[in-house]
């Protein structure tokens, strides 16, 4: 019995890979979205357990945030914080 891929059109396949290629780009929109949501919630605890207000320098330096989206996690930080901050 002949694989029925074997018999798909350079179009399908290109549609196959095209498919593949956005259900990895969600997959990794979710993991960094979760990722921000859990650095917000630690250094929000880290931040009122030490009295300290928030910087990029306090992030980075005494939170002692080290990534290489640490810049891209800070600002996401900050809206979840703003989102999050009744007025």
């Amino acid at each position: 019995m002949k694989n029925e891929f074997e018999e798909l059109s350079t179009q399908e396949k290109e549609l196959i890979r095209q498919h593949r290629a956005e259900e990895a780009r969600k997959a990794q929109a979710v993991a960094f979205r979760l990722k921000a949501i859990r650095v917000a919630a630690e250094y929000e605890q880290w931040l009122q357990d030490n009295g300290r207000g928030d910087s990029y320098s306090t992030f980075a330096n005494e939170f002692g945030y080290d990534d290489p989206q640490r810049n891209l996690i800070h600002e996401c930080v900050v809206r979840i914080r703003d989102a999050a901050t009744i007025s």
